[in-house]
């Protein structure tokens, strides 16, 4: 552990690091999705999120954004709780950041603030 302008960081115990959920925040802002999607013949939308195989279809694009954002909390919990299979599968790997992004909102509304229409 060490000390920088008065804010204690703990680098490593035995392979881990530790670090608050303000500053993981901060640490995966960037970790954002975009939302493609498109209005059927029926009037309805369908559309994907561009990090995950994520595919849903709603009545108006807000309800396509909250039953994405359901999905993506589906699929992140699934992530974490075969994470070692998840993290070694190469197509896979690069969600990690993303499903930690979606696993430290409050709620999901604060998942659907991640989503970008």
């Amino acid at each position: 552990m060490f000390r920088r302008a008065g804010v204690e960081f703990l680098l490593r115990v035995k392979g881990l690091a530790a670090v608050s959920i303000e500053h993981l925040r901060f640490l995966l802002s960037g970790y954002r999705f975009k939302v493609e999607y498109q209005q059927e013949d029926d009037g309805t939308f369908t559309g994907t999120l561009d990090a995950f195989d994520i595919a849903a279809n709603a009545p108006t694009v807000e309800e396509l954004k909250r039953e994405l954002a359901k999905e993506a909390v589906e699929y992140a919990n699934e992530y974490m709780e075969e994470f070692q299979l998840y993290f070694n599968v190469p197509n896979r790997k690069h969600h990690a950041p993303y499903v930690l992004n979606v696993l430290i909102q409050d709620d999901l509304a604060g998942v659907v603030g991640l989503l970008d229409a």
